[in-house]
């Protein structure tokens, strides 16, 4: 499983704070990546199974 963490946090380049979740969303799409993504909300708790 791969949990992408701390995007969206510090406004520190050119591109858009949503940037990274749309190229990831992407390339899981494409089965670029082959895990699986989860994406969680600002304090949402992630238990492995």
């Amino acid at each position: 499983m791969m949990i992408p963490f701390h995007y969206g946090t510090f406004d520190m380049a050119d591109e858009p704070l949503s940037e990274p979740e749309t190229i990831l969303r992407t390339l899981v799409e494409d089965k670029t990546i082959k895990h699986q993504l989860k994406i969680v909300k600002i304090g949402e708790a992630v238990i492995p199974d």
